[in-house]
């Protein structure tokens, strides 16, 4: 038995750690907010299969369970691998891009600013807005799903985005009618 073992592969194991290490420096440390807003996108990609379900089924005039609507837009190609990695794709990468960007403003602002220590404020704005821009989605896709009762709290994240980026209510329709109210 060979007892170099921890010698086998070991250019593999330094680019390895090497990417790793780039990535934790880029990102930040891999914490709960970071694996919570992970989460959220996934619960965020099967409510909007179960809007498109619900769609599926009521342009069909069928009463059946979601289940059976997410059968129907699959076989009928509208939830696809393709798009939905498409979709998730660009959603993950712009994701990275703010979080390495606020990351690193992070890195930049010293650690105490006048007496306050301000230098996680970046990431946690960026970590708290994505949160929201997540739990408004998943709101209207449950909205769309057809549990209209959850109207007041889509208003309510609503709100909370625009106190959180500073956006009056004004500025903020502007935004979503020259993005169409889409923000999937």
């Amino acid at each position: 038995m060979d007892s170099n073992k921890v010698l086998d592969y070991w250019p593999l194991k330094i680019i390895a750690s090497l990417l790793m290490t780039a990535f934790t420096f880029l990102i930040g440390e891999i914490n709960v907010p970071l694996v919570a807003l992970a989460l959220l996108v996934v619960v965020d990609t099967f409510t909007r299969w179960g809007a498109i379900a619900n769609e599926k089924l009521a342009d069909k005039k069928i009463t059946a369970s979601v289940w059976y609507g997410v059968y129907l837009a699959i076989h009928e190609h509208d939830i696809n691998s393709q798009t939905m990695r498409g979709k998730l794709q660009k959603k993950a990468v712009g994701y990275l891009i703010l979080l390495i960007g606020f990351n690193l403003v992070s890195k930049i602002i010293p650690s105490n600013f006048f007496g306050a220590d301000i230098s996680k404020a970046p990431t946690a704005f960026i970590s708290s807005w994505l949160a929201f821009v997540e739990l408004q989605s998943i709101i209207e896709n449950l909205v769309d799903m057809g549990l209209d009762a959850l109207k007041p709290l889509l208003i309510w994240c609503i709100s909370k985005r625009q106190t959180l980026s500073g956006i009056s209510e004004n500025n903020g329709d502007q935004k979503d009618e020259s993005n169409n109210g889409n923000e999937k």
